[in-house]
């Protein structure tokens, strides 16, 4: 049994000293503290994210904090100085606790919003094709592959649009500086799924669900790769491993899938918005995973991997804060984007 008031917030941080891990774990589910100092205590803690701030947010609400000072709480810390993850952090804990995120003024507070006007969307190609308001598709391999592709069930999507390419360093850098930005071509890689979160929000969309990237990696197909079952083919239409030379290249050098997307196999993962999770045999509409979880899904090979790992129905996982050179996203942005690209008939 915990003591209670500040005898509490000081046994935490003794538990913070010993192990940051126990620490994240208990923190955020402790009744009664002070809620700026638990708020600074858990920020102090190396490690920690978006979903322990949310659960020590949602453990404010139960302590009878109302949610207009929980924003205030949590927008504190967004300023010029804050790291990406940080703010993706305190973005995604406003926005789960149901708060209407001012995105505009958000960004202009911590200085990533352009001084004129508004981000440039990243273009997109509708889906599905034809202006179809949903698409259906089989989800997941029937035989062979791996045993988190089955059951194969039957999904319905309200359409949507998605990235032509996975976002370059180019686009990337103008939300956040970075040093490599001169391989401009090429995808931003070495983002955690936080990173690509807020890119996203920024954009003015969101990462997509794995539902959505493996429709539109499948453009209408239900073979291993979306130009067919030929693996001695995919070399026309994806950089893996036995052509990549083990190395990122530029987007859209390729060969697109049939609805006009690129690098949909291989070059880099792309992280999906879900948590990993089981498929069930029902059939579902607009699925988004899983409430909760331990890894969230990326999805499409890259350069190192073989053709099997490129394959449509792939599914892979990684924790949330993991970084990779070789792991990258793509936008889904609504249907009400102007930057449509027509997809390929």
């Amino acid at each position: 049994r915990l003591p209670t008031g500040a005898a509490r917030l000081e046994l935490l941080t003794e538990i913070k000293s010993a192990s940051k891990d126990l620490a994240l774990r208990c923190l955020p589910s402790v009744a009664g503290l002070d809620p700026v100092m638990a708020r600074d205590l858990l920020t102090s803690i190396e490690g920690w994210d978006g979903d322990h701030l949310l659960r020590l947010a949602r453990q404010w609400v139960d302590d009878g904090h109302p949610l207009a000072q929980i924003e205030v709480w949590i927008l504190a810390g967004v300023h010029k100085e804050a790291s990406t993850d940080d703010l993706a952090a305190r973005g995604y804990t406003l926005e789960s606790l149901g708060v209407h995120v001012d995105w505009p003024a958000f960004f202009m507070r911590c200085g990533r919003w352009p001084k004129k006007g508004a981000p440039t969307p990243p273009q997109t190609v509708r889906i599905p094709p034809n202006n179809g308001t949903y698409v259906t598709f089989r989800m997941g391999t029937p035989e062979g592959g791996h045993d988190d592709e089955r059951p194969v069930r039957e999904v319905t999507l309200t359409a949507f649009q998605i990235g032509r390419t996975t976002i370059t360093v180019e686009e990337y850098a103008l939300f956040e500086k970075t040093p490599r930005a001169r391989a401009s071509k090429r995808p931003v890689t070495g983002g955690s799924w936080w990173t690509a979160w807020l890119y996203c929000r920024w954009a003015g969309g969101r990462l997509p669900t794995e539902a959505e990237w493996e429709c539109a990696c499948r453009a209408g197909t239900t073979t291993p790769w979306s130009h067919g079952d030929d693996e001695s083919q995919l070399g026309e239409y994806a950089w893996y491993d036995k052509n990549s030379g083990r190395e990122v290249h530029d987007v859209a050098t390729r060969k697109p899938n049939p609805w006009g997307l690129y690098d949909m196999h291989g070059n880099v993962w792309e992280w999906c918005q879900d948590w990993m999770g089981a498929y069930d045999d029902e059939s579902i509409r607009d699925p988004h995973g899983p409430p909760a979880g331990v890894h969230r899904v990326f999805r499409g090979g890259s350069a190192w991997y073989d053709a099997g790992w490129c394959r449509s129905a792939f599914r892979n996982r990684w924790f949330p804060s993991g970084r990779s050179g070789n792991l990258g996203f793509r936008v889904v942005l609504p249907c009400s984007s102007t930057s449509t690209l027509s997809p390929r008939s």
